[in-house]
C-alpha cells in the first residue's frame, strides 16, 4: 500500500459511482471488509442507488436485454437524483398538509378568507358597484340576483371568489365605515349541515338566507351592515 498511504482513501461516493480504479479501489475495498459500519453504509447506499435509477430512468426496449448491473451515475449527477427525489417528497407532503384543507369547503375557515382578501390589498376581481350589476352578477353565477340597497356609510367594491360553503364560493368586497367587510355567498343547497364559527376572536360571522342563497357576513363589527340592506326584489329608487 505504499502507493496509497500518500493519497486520501477515496470516499463512499468515489467507490459507488467508480470513479476510482487499480490500486485506488482495491484499497477501499479493504476498507469496507475492515469496518462493517461502513460495509452496511455501502450496501443500503447501492440498494437506493438502484432503486432510484429503476425509478426514475426509462424502460429499456423489449428487444435490448437490461444490463446485469444497474448504470451507475457521475458524483454530481447521483446526488442531483437524490436531491431531486427528497425535493419531491418533501413537495408532496407539503402539498397534502398545506393545500389540501384550503381547498376543502369548509365555512368554518372564512376568517382565512377575510385576512387573504386583506392581504392581498383588499382588490375585488370584477367590480359591481351599481343594483343592476351587483344582481346580474348573482344572477349569472349563481342563478338568483339580489339588490342592494343605497346606504352612504356601506360601499361596495366588487366581487371575488374564494373557497368556504363550496370552492367557487362569492366574496363580495366592502367597506363599512371605512372598515373592510366581505360577505360570502353561495347557493344554499350547498350549505351542509357544518355552521361557521369564528376562527379569528377578532372577527364576528353573520349568517342570512335570502331566497335561495346563503350568505354569510365576516365583520370586525359587532352587528351586520351588509346583509340587512339586500333583498330578493329592487328597491324603490324614486
Amino acid at each position: 500500500m505504499t502507493g496509497d498511504q500518500s493519497r486520501p482513501r477515496p470516499t463512499l461516493d468515489e467507490y459507488l459511482d467508480h470513479v476510482v480504479e487499480g490500486d485506488r479501489r482495491d484499497q477501499a475495498a479493504r476498507w469496507l471488509k475492515d469496518d462493517p459500519s461502513a460495509a452496511a453504509a455501502a450496501d443500503l447506499q447501492a440498494r437506493i442507488d438502484g432503486s432510484l435509477h429503476r425509478l426514475l430512468s426509462p424502460a429499456a426496449p423489449a428487444a435490448i436485454p437490461a444490463p446485469a448491473q444497474p448504470a451507475s451515475f457521475p458524483l454530481p449527477r447521483r446526488r442531483i437524483i437524490l436531491i431531486a427525489a427528497a425535493a419531491a417528497a418533501v413537495l408532496l407532503a407539503v402539498s397534502a398538509v398545506v393545500l389540501v384543507p384550503f381547498l376543502e369547503p369548509r365555512p368554518d375557515r372564512l376568517g382565512q378568507i377575510y385576512r387573504a382578501e386583506l392581504a392581498g390589498g383588499f382588490t375585488p376581481q370584477e367590480v359591481c358597484t351599481t343594483p343592476d350589476q351587483f344582481a346580474g352578477w348573482l344572477q349569472k353565477n349563481y342563478g338568483e340576483p339580489l339588490y342592494p340597497a343605497p346606504d352612504q356609510s356601506v360601499e361596495l367594491l366588487g366581487w371575488s371568489y374564494g373557497t368556504a360553503v363550496t370552492s367557487y364560493s362569492g366574496v363580495l368586497l366592502t367597506k363599512v365605515d371605512g372598515q373592510p367587510v366581505v360577505v360570502v355567498v353561495d347557493r344554499a343547497a350547498s350549505e351542509g349541515r357544518r355552521l361557521p364559527t369564528p376562527d379569528d376572536p377578532a372577527l364576528n360571522i353573520h349568517r342570512s338566507r335570502l331566497g335561495g342563497l346563503i350568505l354569510y357576513e365576516v365583520t370586525p363589527l359587532a352587528q351586520p351592515r351588509v346583509l340587512p340592506l339586500l333583498s330578493e326584489q329592487p328597491r324603490d329608487r324614486s
